[in-house]
């Protein structure tokens, strides 16, 4: 690299350094021609070079460095030129100070010197760099600035003050310090609000006698959807939700569309233009208005009647972001059917309403209609939604029904087709239950008749497959328009797990039809239900006493879970021979406990010389091979 900064010394020659003898060589000693730099100014580290009048002697060429201001500018004492080389690399290190300064460098060997010049720039104020990392900034969020020096910090750093040209909009710190060695610092500014509009803004920041200026903007929140809520699905039948595109009909009720913004709008509020692309069919404000610390607003968009397929792109523009919505109409079409209500009795009229996607034209939109069993529902052929509405009530009558018939009415109009179900119930009972569904013999348990409402009280009869086990009442009678009406049913002990199916009838003699039609007993199928009776269990087994002597009676008592049936018995058995018990022990019917007898015999022997311990016999009784145990001890005193 060819020098920058160097001073050459006029030619001169040093002769005879040493005189050798024999054959030994002559070493000439070399001096410093050029002390050269790769540049003039120097902020951290310069490299630069010494170079040698020739070829550095057999042992090298030591070169002392020195600079005049060690403090700004620092280098190595000395530099060897390698045997045979003519030069040396050097590398001096910066430290910028409050000022800038001139430093003189010298290379010498022997009595020769070469000088250069560095400049060392002061450690000024180089610039401020704002970074916004949100657009527009959520408050309260932050963003990154920066100041840069020219040069590194001197030791104990640069402090450089800062502020900004709206505090009532952003906060940012005093000051921030370069640390000693760097060339920059970085600080955060906080948005304390949103915007309404574009806000340019400035950081100021000085810093060792000098002054910069960081610039940037705020952005207002922008359009982030542009949508259709649905609101009138009821009256135009469509599905709810929101979108992006939206097909109607005709001539359209107003439409409702929501603006979104990415942020909440500012204390002014955030005004956005809005434009449609075909306005002679749908109109739009010229603008719309977000109030403050909104993040939406609706407007309406109004249509005009059309007997041909009509598209328009609505657009809402923000400051640099815009979002479309797109309404397509076509013809008036069938979009929906309902019924107004979901079940009836059979006999009864239910009602049923079409729904157009829009208001059709003066010749209105018919609509074709069937049952799907005629028999059980009848329908007119047809229905006609008449101009200037979108909807149309049907009619239809039911047949009495002896189970729940689910019937379907179709409506179509050109390849549109909705369809509605209708359940049909017969008048009187719908249900038959019991609670719990499994009890243990002897116990009583719940029944539970459910009717639809609207009748005129009827009578039930109640039977049982086992009459024996689970007693039912003959007859229960569920007043008019009561939905549900409950009784008694009282079990049986049995000895085996007993399942009892139980029907409830209409008993025809005595129910008032309110449609003014008797109907035979068979047209009524019965409802039914089942109840599992159980054996008891075998609760508890305790004993008149917990401590016994040996050759003593003394008696148990078994507990049962419910009363005994005819000819229960439990199987009692002792655990070690010193305690016979009574086995088996019979329980009367209808009871739930049975006493039995057990006698010690004569204790055992303890080992000499040991006193006497007692034992202690467990005694167990079991109902079956399979039933519970129980268990219980006693102390037999020797």
């Amino acid at each position: 690299m060819p020098p920058i900064a160097a001073l050459r010394a006029p030619a001169r020659c040093l002769f005879l350094a040493a005189l050798s003898v024999g054959a030994a060589p002559i070493a000439i000693a070399q001096t410093p021609t050029t002390l050269s730099f790769a540049q003039s100014v120097c902020t951290q580290s310069v490299l630069g070079s010494v170079t040698l009048s020739g070829p550095a002697p057999a042992a090298g060429q030591v070169v002392q460095l020195s600079s005049n201001m060690p403090a700004v500018i620092s280098v190595a004492p000395t530099v060897t030129v390698p045997a045979g080389a003519t030069s040396a690399p050097i590398t001096l290190r910066c430290a910028p100070g409050n000022q800038s300064v001139a430093v003189s460098l010298s290379a010498s060997a022997n009595n020769v010197s070469q000088t250069a010049i560095m400049n060392v720039p002061s450690a000024s104020l180089e610039g401020v760099a704002l970074k916004t990392e949100q657009i527009p900034p959520l408050p309260p969020t932050s963003f990154t600035g920066t100041v840069t020096l020219a040069g590194s910090a001197p030791v104990g750093g640069v402090i450089v003050t800062l502020s900004n040209s709206d505090p009532t909009l952003l906060t940012s710190p005093p000051s921030v310090t370069v640390p000693a060695g760097a060339r920059s610092a970085s600080f955060n500014v906080t948005v304390r609000s949103p915007v309404s509009q574009r806000t340019p803004f400035s950081i100021t920041a000085t810093g060792l006698g000098v002054t910069r200026i960081g610039t940037g903007t705020l952005m207002p929140a922008e359009p982030l959807t542009l949508a259709f809520p649905d609101r009138q699905r009821e009256q135009r039948g469509l599905d709810g939700g929101s979108s992006t595109q939206l097909n109607i009909a005709g001539s359209s009720p107003p439409i409702g569309a929501r603006l979104t913004l990415n942020a909440a709008a500012g204390a002014a509020g955030l005004t956005l233009t809005v434009s449609s692309s075909n306005p002679g069919w749908a109109t739009v404000p010229a603008t719309v208005t977000v109030r403050p610390g909104d993040t939406s607003v609706d407007f309406t968009v109004r249509t005009s009647p059309t007997t041909q397929s009509a598209s328009t792109v609505i657009t809402a523009t923000g400051a640099t972001v815009s979002k479309n919505a797109t309404l397509t109409t076509g013809g008036t079409q069938l979009v929906g059917l309902t019924g107004k209500v979901t079940q009836v009795i059979g006999g009864q009229t239910a009602a049923f309403t079409v729904f157009a996607s829009s208001r059709p034209g003066p010749e209105g939109l018919l609509i074709r209609l069937s049952s799907s069993n005629p028999s059980a529902m009848t329908v007119p052929a047809s229905v006609t939604i008449p101009a200037n509405t979108s909807t149309a009530d049907v009619t239809v009558t039911t047949a009495s029904v002896t189970a729940r018939t689910t019937v379907t009415l179709t409506a179509s109009a050109g390849v549109v087709t909705q369809t509605a179900p209708l359940l049909l119930v017969p008048e009187g009972l719908t249900q038959f239950d019991v609670s719990p569904t499994s009890v243990t013999g002897g116990s009583s348990v719940s029944g539970l008749l459910t009717a639809f409402s609207g009748h005129d009280g009827f009578n039930v009869t109640i039977t049982s497959d086992q009459p024996s086990v689970v007693g039912v009442p003959t007859t229960v009678s569920v007043p008019a328009n009561q939905a549900t009406q409950g009784f008694s049913i009282m079990t049986s002990p049995v000895s085996v797990p007993t399942t009892v199916r139980l029907s409830a009838r209409l008993t025809a003699s005595a129910r008032i039809n309110r449609l003014g039609v008797l109907l035979p007993d068979a047209a009524h199928p019965a409802l039914t239900t089942s109840l599992t009776v159980n054996p008891p269990t075998l609760r508890s087994l305790s004993l008149s006493s917990l401590a016994v002597l040996g050759s003593s009676p003394f008696t148990g008592t078994l507990t049962l879970s419910g009363p005994a049936p005819e000819g229960l018995t439990a199987t009692v058995v002792s655990g070690d021979e010193l305690v016979m018990v009574e086995s088996p022990v019979r329980f009367t019917a209808g009871a739930t406990t049975a006493t039995f007898s057990a006698r010690t015999l004569p204790g055992r022997p303890g080992l000499p010389g040991q006193p006497s311990q007692p034992v202690r016999v467990s005694i167990t009784a079991r109902i079956g091979n399979a039933g519970t145990a129980s268990t219980a001890t006693i102390n037999v005193l020797r």
